[in-house]
């Protein structure tokens, strides 16, 4: 039996960076088709696939979220989310399983500390202070998932360059 998270990923191909590529173009393609037939929409995804930039080009060429930038310009807005505690339950696995991207040094320690459940950091109204603290390099929790040794739990990043034109929860 599998124990992945998704059974497509037990036997991944010679060339795991083809199946990832052809996944996120697949991911691009039917994100466009709600657009294309209903008119505006909102697409659900992690970061890794819906941003603007590429935090994992070890793994892919490009994501779907540089798809969808590149065909909808400035009318695509990724909107990111951070985590820092909790659970997770992805596809198959029948057991939630842990989160714990609480690094003291991450974002998403940072993001943890906020005293409202939710919230919603707007970039383009950020102050001076809050801009240069996004341009500095911390870590970033972008996976949980142990299918693919390639995929770190974290990569170092500036949020500023990642997710500009973008909003944080």
């Amino acid at each position: 039996m599998c124990n992945c998270i998704n059974r497509n990923l037990c036997h991944l191909p010679e060339k795991p960076k083809d199946f990832y590529n052809q996944y996120d173009i697949a991911m691009y393609e039917n994100a466009r088709w709600p657009e294309e037939k209903l008119g505006k929409s909102i697409v659900w995804a992690h970061n890794g696939h819906t941003a603007k930039t590429n935090l994992l080009p070890q793994v892919y060429d490009e994501i779907a979220g540089q798809h969808l930038a590149k065909h909808y310009g400035p009318k695509y807005v990724s909107i990111g989310t951070s985590v820092t505690t909790g659970q997770y339950q992805a596809e198959e696995i029948i057991v939630p399983s842990p989160v714990n991207a609480n690094h003291p040094e991450s974002f998403n320690y940072a993001f943890g500390q906020v005293e409202f459940p939710q919230y919603a950091i707007d970039l383009h109204k950020s102050s001076r202070a809050a801009k240069s603290w996004l341009n500095e390099q911390r870590r970033l929790a972008i996976g949980f998932a142990g299918e693919n040794p390639d995929k770190p739990d974290y990569v170092n990043i500036a949020l500023e360059q990642v997710l500009i034109m973008s909003s944080i929860f």
